[in-house]
């Protein structure tokens, strides 16, 4: 036991043990004291604290224990009180004094922050607590600083924004010392945008013109006086007719104007003319215009105009019978004016039918009534010959009768004797003849009577295609005979009517046999003496026998007594063309174009061939070529004292 109780007599934290007696004696004594606070004896009793008690473990015992930084508080407390920034360290406390926590962390100040403090080696471009320019602050002697200062250095703008002052900047950005001057502009400067109290528009540009001044300046038209013009003293009228004179602005706002309109309108008794006459407007449509020659318009007082194309007249225009005459050629009065000329022309279209003496008809002026349009009207054509008509305006009375109805002309003729007769209607350049001949007997055509003949273009059947009207007959008594000319075919033109006769009795031996082939064998004795031939000298007492033929343009006659005469007969032959006249028992060509001799011959040169001792034969070769119409052909003989007067003959012919 005691030695389990030696065993257990240990100290500890609250009590202190001491051993005493002894264990094999059995007076082993364990004896216990409570252990006080304070003493350094490594032990903490219950109840005592580290203030108390220095093997206490915590903040108080004057140990810096794990976890604390300072013991006892008191030496923390000291630090804290030393814990204090400066110029150059920022200090910071952190822990608890009464914890033994604390701690006081030193930081190197660094320039730049506003902390109140300028570190060693910083200035005021670097720590904003540095006095001097470029820390932000304005100071003594500066009049800006950089940001934040409430006067920005590099933000000072010296412009006022008055254009009329000098703005000037002094000092500098980089000494703080930032100054602006505004020196008033006194100068008149055009574009300075600055207007100084002595100046105006005139000679400042920048100046608004002030209606008022005196001074008429740009934008004004005017102003009081002493201003060159006077507002008050403009008057717009210009004097000018064609113009509209307005006056526009106010005295009291110096812009007075004066417009001028140009007059366009042509409007009577205004007084203008707009364009002097030479435009829209003339003395037609204004009569305050004068009128102009040759501004395009014909006006009161002109006739024409020489600017309108084919306006004044170069030449004057037949006005049916009146030729007028040209009057002020050239110019806007020219006229053609009635002189008294009249046409004397026969001129088929241009309106006129001259009067006497001119005597023109339709047959060389269409424009002239035709004469013979009617049978009482019919031209006497009982001359003979050629006579010129007109189907042109020729008009329809009677109906056709070998042809279709169309308008016709009328003739009659009257012959002397009974006759052998001829007419035709013929074109000398070959052209068909577009006409019908219709014969009529004793008076005009009536409804129950018929012509004696009728022809279109016979001349197609009987005279080798030539193509033309003709009627051939013969009237062995004397009547009046009426001749229609009538236009076929719907052409009208104009023609030549021929009429040509020969009385019978100068034509005994009758029509010429044209169609033979062999000499025609006759004598002249039993027939008259109606010819004196004039080939050969004047001779009478010898009797002659004649014959008659129908020829065309185109064929020649050719005849001789050369061959088949028989017995000693002495002939002498000639060729008559056309009309024939019977006076006295003598027959002789009508003198002039109805009549002529066209070939006489008495004694061929030569011997025939047929009869060489016949030196006494006669001979006419291509007689009447281009001729047409009725052709006489006689043979006569030579009268000699003691021979027969007459005697036979052999005749040959040809037509070609």
């Amino acid at each position: 036991m005691c030695t389990a109780q030696m065993a257990a007599c240990v100290s500890d934290a609250d009590n202190v043990r001491t051993s005493s007696g002894s264990v094999t004696a059995c007076t082993y004594l364990c004896t216990a004291t409570a252990r006080a606070c304070g003493p350094a004896d490594g032990f903490c009793p219950t109840g005592c604290g580290p203030t108390r008690d220095i093997d206490c473990p915590g903040c108080g015992n004057g140990r810096v224990e794990s976890g604390e930084t300072c013991d006892p508080s008191s030496t923390c407390m000291t630090q804290m009180t030393a814990c204090v920034s400066d110029a150059n360290n920022v200090r910071t406390s952190s822990g608890s004094v009464t914890a033994c926590t604390y701690v006081c962390t030193t930081t190197a100040r660094a320039c730049g922050p506003a902390d109140g403090f300028c570190p060693t080696g910083c200035g005021p471009t670097m720590d904003v607590d540095c006095p001097g320019c470029g820390n932000g602050r304005i100071e003594s002697g500066e009049t800006c600083d950089v940001s934040p200062a409430a006067v920005i250095c590099s933000s000072i703008n010296c412009n006022d924004g008055d254009a009329c002052t000098t703005d000037t900047r002094t000092g500098a950005n980089a000494t703080c010392n930032v100054a602006c001057t505004h020196a008033a502009v006194t100068a008149c400067t055009s574009g300075d945008g600055c207007c100084p109290s002595a100046c105006n528009r005139n000679n400042d540009t920048d100046c608004a013109a002030v209606c008022g001044n005196g001074v008429v300046e740009s934008g004004e038209t005017c102003d009081v006086s002493p201003a060159t013009v006077i507002c008050s003293a403009i008057n717009c009228n210009d004097g000018d007719a064609c113009t509209t004179d307005t006056r526009t602005g106010a005295n009291a706002t110096c812009n007075v104007a004066c417009t001028h309109a140009a007059i366009t309108a042509c409007t009577t008794g205004d007084g203008c003319c707009p364009g002097g006459g030479l435009g829209a407007c003339n003395r037609n449509n204004d009569t305050d215009c004068a009128a102009v020659c040759g501004n395009g318009a014909v006006e009161t007082g002109e006739t024409c105009d020489t600017a309108i194309a084919n306006s004044c007249p170069t030449s004057c225009a037949q006005q049916a019978c009146v030729l007028p005459q040209l009057v002020n050629r050239g110019t806007c009065t020219a006229a053609c004016v009635d002189q008294g000329v009249r046409q004397t022309m026969c001129v088929d279209g241009d309106g006129c039918c001259p009067g006497a003496p001119t005597n023109c008809s339709d047959i060389n002026d269409t424009d002239c009534p035709t004469p013979n349009d009617t049978c009482p009207n019919a031209r006497d054509i009982s001359a003979g010959g050629d006579f010129p008509f007109s189907l042109m305006t020729a008009k329809e009375e009677t109906p056709g009768q070998c042809s279709p109805d169309g308008p016709e002309v009328f003739f009659q003729f009257t012959v002397p004797n009974p006759s052998a007769v001829y007419l035709d209607v013929f074109d000398p350049s070959g052209k068909r003849v577009d006409v019908a001949l219709e014969v009529w007997a004793n008076g005009c055509p009536t409804a129950t009577t018929k012509p004696i003949a009728c022809d279109t273009a016979d001349g197609g059947r009987s005279c080798g295609g030539e193509t033309w009207p003709r009627i051939f007959f013969t009237n062995t008594d004397l009547r009046t005979y009426v001749v229609v000319a009538r236009a076929m075919n719907g052409t009208r033109g104009r023609y030549s009517l021929r009429l040509q006769y020969v009385p019978l009795a100068c034509i005994g031996g009758g029509a010429f046999p044209v169609a033979a082939t062999q000499p025609l064998i006759d004598t002249t004795c039993g027939g008259a003496d109606l010819y004196a031939p004039s080939c050969t000298a004047p001779m009478t007492g010898g009797l002659d026998k004649s014959y008659y033929l129908v020829k065309c343009p185109a064929q020649t006659l050719s005849i001789s007594t050369c061959e088949g005469r028989t017995g000693n007969t002495d002939t002498v032959l000639y060729v008559n063309r056309g009309n024939l006249r019977l006076v006295q028992g003598a027959c002789s060509a009508v003198a002039g174009p109805i009549g002529r001799e066209i070939a006489c011959n008495d004694d061929r040169t030569g011997v025939c061939a047929a009869n060489p001792n016949n030196t006494r034969t006669s001979e006419i070769n291509g007689a009447g070529g281009g001729d047409r119409g009725i052709f006489t052909i006689t043979v006569d003989t030579h009268f000699t004292p003691g021979i027969p007067n007459c005697g036979p003959f052999g005749l040959n012919w040809a037509l070609k």
